[in-house]
């Protein structure tokens, strides 16, 4: 979807088979529905919830939004759910975190977005992000939206860790430690992707913790370099 307008990512995924025979004017209302947001924040993901029962739905991500302007954003689409619960979110996150993401929920049969919102917070700047992530979430351990083992659970989760070749390997990863031979290692990165608030009309709040693991070649002298600054 990069590149093209929201719009255009509306109609693209209005050609693909919908569960729920969904109309060109379904389509447009949905359209419409995103009118006169900047330009600059983007449709990242457009979901169509077929595995809930009820009436069709769909599900909008927007991205990037900062914690100054995720409140005006959510006003200007006439969403019109718990906006003081949002409200505080955004103070609580202030600077902490890099960059924030919306989910709304579109209901085809009511022509309006659901109260219900999904608002994700991403960590991306290097510096000092375990620090600033400890006090999201030692703030929320204090609101009682996390438990202290859980939270301590996701920080020992994150590391790297240094593969050796052996017969479990598929053969794909085999043949290119082969070609790498000592210059890269087979390597997984773990770490917490982002951190999801969802929050109902009344403001109750759900957080969910997104993990996140990945595959890299690592050459071996950046794997030494990292492992003498104690991983």
């Amino acid at each position: 979807a990069m590149g093209r307008s929201r719009s255009e990512v509306l109609q693209a995924r209005g050609q693909l088979p919908s569960p729920f025979g969904l109309s060109p004017g379904d389509l447009a209302s949905l359209s419409k529905a995103t009118e006169g947001l900047p330009r600059e924040l983007r449709i990242f993901q457009v979901g169509f919830m077929q595995g809930r029962e009820g009436e069709p739905q769909a599900r909008l991500c927007f991205w990037p939004l900062s914690a100054e302007n995720l409140l005006a954003m959510l006003k200007q689409v006439g969403w019109r759910g718990n906006l003081a619960a949002i409200a505080q979110l955004a103070q609580r996150l202030g600077s902490k975190a890099s960059v924030l993401a919306v989910q709304l929920d579109w209901s085809f049969a009511q022509q309006t977005w659901l109260p219900k919102v999904g608002v994700e917070a991403y960590f991306r700047r290097p510096q000092s992000i375990e620090a600033r992530l400890r006090q999201v979430l030692d703030e929320a351990v204090a609101l009682g939206e996390a438990l202290p083992e859980v939270v301590e659970q996701v920080f020992r989760y994150a590391g790297i860790s240094a593969e050796v070749v052996s017969e479990a390997w598929p053969w794909e990863l085999a043949t290119l430690q082969c070609l790498y031979r000592e210059e890269c290692l087979s390597t997984y990165a773990r770490t917490l992707n982002h951190l999801k608030w969802s929050i109902d009309v009344a403001g109750a709040t759900t957080l969910k913790a997104y993990l996140r693991a990945e595959h890299l070649w690592m050459p071996v002298q950046q794997w030494n370099a990292l492992m003498r600054k104690g991983g």
